[in-house]
């Protein structure tokens, strides 16, 4: 990873700070390394996704393409 110091200070930080506090539990994962996700959200996103990136792809390229269509 390309910043894993950072991340594990980060964490060890968080860890400290929560002992300080008195908040007990498993803080060694990210919140993220145990998420399930279900078949139908793999869709959803991927959905999301191409509604998100699809209309700015085709709007670079038609500024890329007209320019170069009115110079011929």
């Amino acid at each position: 990873m390309m910043f894993q110091k950072r991340i594990e200070r980060a964490f060890k930080w968080q860890q400290d700070r929560q002992e300080k506090a008195g908040i007990k539990g498993r803080q060694d994962l990210p919140p993220e390394a145990g998420l399930n996700v279900e078949k139908e959200d793999v869709k959803a996103l991927c959905l999301s996704g191409l509604l998100v990136f699809l209309p700015i792809a085709i709007l670079v390229l038609l500024l890329i393409t007209i320019p170069i269509l009115l110079l011929f």
